[in-house]
């Protein structure tokens, strides 16, 4: 026989409001680290890009082979088209200067 009780106190009924509303924030909250994770992976590969001179260094259809190469080995990955790579070299390219600016105020490395 299963009893339910009914707990009027104020103190318990904001906790369990509290409760609900972080249990509601949780996916939101996990989607958002993911973006944060998928733009540094996207600025990181920009970098890599441009630092190791890519395109110098294996020729100009390096970024086609690059692209079919990782859709290889991460199946399941989204975002890494030969235009999405780009992208992400252009991303690196239009921020690295504001970024340089930024960590000197938080103290902060390249990869945080």
């Amino acid at each position: 026989m299963n009893k339910s009780i009914n707990i009027l106190d104020k103190e318990y009924l904001q906790w369990v409001k509290n409760l609900c509303g972080r249990y509601r924030q949780s996916p939101i909250k996990a989607a958002v680290k993911v973006n944060v994770e998928q733009l540094k992976f996207n600025w990181l590969l920009g970098r890599d890009i441009v630092e190791l001179h890519v395109e110098e260094r294996w020729g100009e259809s390096v970024i086609t082979q690059l692209s079919k190469d990782l859709r290889e080995a991460i199946p399941n990955a989204a975002g890494l088209s030969k235009s999405n790579i780009y992208y992400c070299r252009k991303f690196y390219l239009l921020y690295k200067d504001a970024l340089k600016t930024f960590h000197q105020l938080g103290g902060k490395n390249e990869t945080e």
